[in-house]
């Protein structure tokens, strides 16, 4: 049986700390509130529900970096991989090919996939890519759209 993991992050609208947890989404008034209920104990007490800014809240999307980190939409991969296995589509560091993309959610599809950042285009037909689509050997957490922006200019 798989069993899937549904767990979302965001920053803290008070402090801007990564908050992981499951999201609740709340209507007051007009508007829908964020919180995210923080699955970590403090003192053997479960936290409240935390208020996080909207625009930062991202899935898991199941799968772990080079490093065992989680990977999010939003996080920014360095992604290296078999040249092999499709058209030339990166930058070669020592007969290592790789490119540096935004995880991202494809609501048409109905899957993550990645896209590719503006400094990565160069050489490159495609610039969005799933993770089915390619024979990726690494994959590793460099940054995220919000902390790092300069990472997708």
């Amino acid at each position: 049986m798989i069993t899937r993991q549904y767990l979302f992050r965001g920053k803290e609208n008070k402090t801007g700390k990564w908050i992981e947890g499951s999201l609740i989404s709340l209507y007051k008034d007009i508007a829908e509130i964020f919180y995210i209920k923080n699955i970590t104990k403090q003192q053997g007490i479960e936290t409240a529900c935390i208020y996080v800014i909207p625009e930062t809240i991202g899935q898991f999307i199941g799968m772990l970096d080079k490093n065992g980190n989680r990977i999010f939409e939003g996080d920014v991969v360095k992604v290296l991989y078999d040249p092999n296995s499709f058209n030339y589509m990166g930058i070669s560091e020592r007969n290592q090919y790789y490119f540096n993309a935004i995880v991202v959610y494809n609501e048409f599809n109905a899957r993550f996939g990645m896209k590719k950042t503006h400094k990565s285009k160069k050489n490159s037909r495609n610039k969005n890519y799933y993770f089915s689509d390619l024979q990726i050997c690494e994959i590793e957490i460099i940054g995220n759209i919000f902390d790092n922006p300069k990472l997708i200019e």
